[in-house]
């Protein structure tokens, strides 16, 4: 039993069950994932995106680790809400580690309300439920039991991997909220707080039972316009959960060509340990990041090598303006009058895109 645990440890260890969990790069590119709040604050129809991260072993072993996520949401109910409206959100999360083929698959579904409390101001909350499953392959793991006396013999029987629990499902909880605010005619604040895993679902790989450690992450960002062309975005973002902490700190410039097309590039940097680059193309309905990882500090713990040097892209496709919500993002006084008399209500929001 004894080995049984120490080869199951380094497993896990390795797999990074026990470290902060892993997330992207490109915060604002996986929103559902930053915040459930966020579900269907933007202007338009429907919001898809899709994100993938690849992350090398750690040095001396085999395997990588490859992340997958989709996310569709759009804002809904502007004609029934007075002074806002509601969002709904769905997303697929995968990911694969390790020699072990260590596999988390999580489905997500995210609704919100977003009020408008006072003039250009909206505070939105938002829940996620979520059903996950996590699975690994025991057969490419390595037992004390496999050591013939001189070295490792495949054909011997671990004896011990029915003692294993290769798999397992849980339902998990989230919630968030998020403010939004024009400050002045050219600069737009956001932030908010959310808290995932409120349940601290199990997981049972051995009979002794543990579980996922509470996660909370505070944003807060300023969009900033210099001119019709030039702006400004800076963000920061913190994590807890149980005694690992990171903090994220990032500025991006944007170039807008046209009304079509326009550019970003800029960098983020993590809890003084790792920068990631960042450049973005917008056109047309279609946004495109495109990030990579790059570690400072060498490697000083195993937990930090899976984050060191990784590549990352992000595709968001936006459609359609949604008609229930005024297209003038952040309307003057006439403009809300206008849109009262022509359409009986007023509804407005800001698609935040860095």
């Amino acid at each position: 039993m004894r080995k049984l645990l120490l080869s199951l440890f380094l497993f896990l260890f390795l797999s990074g069950l026990w470290a902060q969990e892993f997330h992207f790069s490109q915060f604002t590119n996986a929103p559902l994932f930053l915040n459930p709040a966020l579900s269907g604050f933007h202007k338009n129809k429907y919001r898809g995106i899709i994100n993938y991260k690849r992350q090398a072993g750690v040095s001396g072993t085999s395997g990588s680790f490859n992340t997958f996520a989709a996310s569709f949401d759009m804002p809904a109910l502007g004609y029934l809400i007075e002074d806002g409206f509601a969002g709904i959100g769905l997303s697929l999360y995968n990911d694969k580690a390790g020699v072990a083929n260590l596999s988390t698959t999580r489905v997500d579904v995210s609704p919100a309300i977003h009020i408008e409390i006072v003039d250009q101001n909206y505070i939105s909350i938002g829940i996620q439920a979520s059903f996950m499953q996590k699975r690994f392959n025991p057969t490419n793991l390595t037992f004390g039991n496999q050591f013939n006396g001189y070295t490792y013999d495949p054909n011997l029987s671990p004896q011990e991997n029915n003692l294993l629990n290769s798999k397992y499902s849980a339902v998990d909880f989230a919630t968030g909220i998020e403010w939004h605010n024009r400050l002045k005619d050219h600069i737009i604040y956001y932030t908010g707080f959310s808290l995932y895993h409120i349940n601290s679902p199990k997981e049972n790989f051995l009979e002794e039972t543990n579980r996922i450690k509470m996660k909370a992450i505070y944003n807060a960002n300023i969009e900033y316009d210099l001119n019709d062309v030039y702006s400004i975005y800076s963000t920061l973002i913190y994590i807890r959960q149980g005694r690992y902490n990171e903090l994220n700190i990032g500025l991006w410039g944007k170039y807008k060509v046209n009304q079509e097309l326009g550019f970003s590039l800029g960098a983020m940097i993590r809890s003084l340990d790792m920068v990631t680059l960042r450049a973005k193309m917008h056109y047309h309905h279609f946004d495109l990041g495109i990030s990579y990882d790059f570690g400072l500090s060498g490697i000083k713990n195993i937990n930090r090598t899976f984050s060191s040097y990784s590549p990352e892209l992000a595709l968001s496709y936006f459609y359609g303006r949604n008609m229930d919500i005024n297209k003038n993002m952040w309307a003057t006084p006439d403009s809300k009058r206008r849109h009262h008399m022509n359409r009986g209500k007023y509804k407005k929001i800001h698609h935040a895109k860095f």
